[in-house]
């Protein structure tokens, strides 16, 4: 089954909600899984298939992106499947929220190797382990402990 090219242009961004919710429905996703493949929260596309706000140029031209890959059923009960199994990958917003630090912050602790993150195409992001941020955790305790004990 070859999906219909999904086309964000400025003449139809009114148009957006119920193309949203059409490309949801061919693909039977949830908002939840819809978002995740999107990389956005599932109140982001509740909020764009309401009408009540509209994605930006970069979301716009992400969906297309992601959206345009894919072109088979296979493709998206692969795609579902894959959503629907629990990760144990971090992006780097996560770390930030679990560490309780800025993104500017978990972006220096990835390029110093504090924490290593590999590249996950199927996302287009840094993701890290939920280990490898407790190890940081407990390393970052000890080298406070061995501060304050010296």
């Amino acid at each position: 089954m070859m999906m219909k090219p999904i086309s964000f242009s400025e003449k139809n961004l009114q148009d957006i909600p119920q193309l949203l919710r059409q490309l949801r429905g061919d693909l039977e996703l949830s908002q939840a899984e819809m978002a995740q493949f999107l990389g956005v929260s599932a109140q982001t596309i509740n909020r764009w298939e309401n009408g009540h706000s509209q994605p930006s140029a970069i979301s716009i031209n992400l969906m297309q992106h992601k959206l345009s890959s894919l072109d088979s059923l296979k493709d998206i009960k692969t795609v579902k499947a894959n959503l629907s199994q629990p990760s144990n990958s971090l992006r780097q917003a996560d770390v930030a929220r679990i560490l309780n630090v800025s993104f500017q912050r978990v972006q220096t602790i990835r390029k110093r190797h504090y924490i290593e993150f590999t590249w996950d195409n199927t996302i287009d992001a840094w993701v890290t382990s939920r280990e490898e941020v407790q190890r940081y955790i407990d390393n970052k305790g000890k080298r406070r402990k061995r501060t304050i004990d010296n």
